[in-house]
């Protein structure tokens, strides 16, 4: 469920490995709403169960990916071209802009080689493809860039601002987009309907929950105070919130009204003004034990408090439906064509004769310790 936390903007660790995804179509798009998002109270920003929040462009990329290399150096060639360190920084550096994550894995070789794939891969598909894809692909960039040159007022200013610190131009960002728009569209070319149906049917028969919708009701008595950042100032006893909750759901079953009963007494934030009311949400990106009650709960039924990490919910869910295969279509073979995409750079980039000039990290050798005179049995005993 979402709750209201006090992350201003703040993005949250991930000590995984980034895996950067292909599909860059909307990035500009998404620079526009993180800058929107930052732009409200700090208080005011809504973050989901699962960490993950994402924070505005502007973080400095930094330094270069590459310390120690001209821009004009060669840091990979293929048949036919070549892609200088400054071609590399200049990728990354827009990659750090759009999402500033990225920085982490900036200075990581294996990072850089991939992003060297990457950028070669986009060339060669560019190169043969179709006439189509072209168009379409310069008209999203187009849409894209008239977004940003539309920005006004504080968004404009700290669109600037952010790309002044990030050491870019709008020409880098345009640039980043373009690259990449042709390479998608000609992909989402190559996948077929029956492809697409074909992966809705594995969808719909493995995980049928993700592709559900509901508008629902619910009030939450949490454990812990939603305000507190560090998620584990008791707000109240897990017993205490049982009570209220089932409290709460004797007042609506004896035909108390569910906005005014939310407004009074839930602790979702995200959800008290509209009187605990969430429309057509994806139920899949709630909490499993919240989740499985929205798929599963009769309509326009009160529900016994649902417990989950946050506290108890008491829930009604007013509809519920299963997206059908028209209604993402376009979706599913956007992540087919970022399927294809890898196959290609797994499989093509090879024979374009790819080689790159990224330093291979060299481990560094572990030194054997000298045996200890004591653990050692003296050759000659003492006697």
């Amino acid at each position: 469920m979402y709750l209201k936390q006090k992350e201003s903007c703040k993005m949250l660790p991930n000590n995984k490995k980034r895996q950067a995804s292909w599909s860059i179509l909307l990035i500009l798009v998404m620079i526009v709403t993180m800058l929107s998002a930052c732009g409200k109270e700090k208080d005011d920003v809504v973050a989901s169960a699962e960490p993950g929040a994402s924070i505005a462009p502007g973080a400095s990329a930094g330094p270069a990916a590459t310390p120690g290399h001209k821009d004009k150096d060669i840091a990979a060639v293929y048949k036919g071209g070549q892609v200088t360190y400054g071609d590399l920084n200049k990728f990354i550096a827009v990659s750090v802009f759009s999402d500033p994550q990225v920085a982490q894995y900036k200075d990581i070789p294996e990072y850089q080689e991939e992003t060297l794939k990457r950028i070669i891969t986009f060339r060669l598909i560019s190169a043969t493809a179709s006439e189509k894809a072209k168009t379409e692909g310069s008209k999203a960039v187009k849409d894209q860039m008239a977004t940003l040159k539309a920005l006004t007022g504080d968004q404009k200013t700290q669109f600037e601002t952010a790309l002044k610190e990030a050491n870019l131009k709008s020409e880098d960002l345009e640039a980043f987009i373009t690259l990449q728009a042709v390479p998608q569209f000609e992909m989402v070319s190559r996948v077929t309907d029956k492809e697409a149906q074909d992966f809705y049917d594995k969808v719909l028969k493995e995980n049928p929950t993700s592709l559900i919708t509901a508008t629902l009701n619910h009030i939450l008595i949490a454990t812990k105070d939603p305000a507190d950042q560090t998620g584990v100032k008791e707000l109240r006893t897990k017993d205490e919130a049982l009570k209220l909750a089932t409290d709460v759901k004797d007042q609506l079953t004896k035909g108390g009204d569910f906005a005014t009963l939310a407004k009074k007494y839930t602790d979702d934030a995200g959800s008290k003004e509209s009187g605990g009311q969430y429309v057509d949400a994806e139920i899949s990106k709630f909490v499993a034990e919240f989740r499985d009650a929205a798929a599963t709960l009769p309509l326009n039924t009160i529900s016994d408090p649902i417990a989950t990490e946050f506290g108890y919910h008491i829930m009604k869910v007013e509809s519920r439906k299963t997206k059908t295969l028209a209604e993402i279509k376009e979706p599913i073979k956007q992540s087919l064509a970022s399927d294809l995409l890898q196959k290609f750079m797994l499989e093509e980039l090879p024979k374009n004769e790819y080689k790159s000039n990224i330093p291979t990290p060299v481990p560094t050798p572990v030194a054997t310790p000298a045996p200890s005179t004591e653990a050692s049995p003296s050759a000659t005993p003492v006697k």
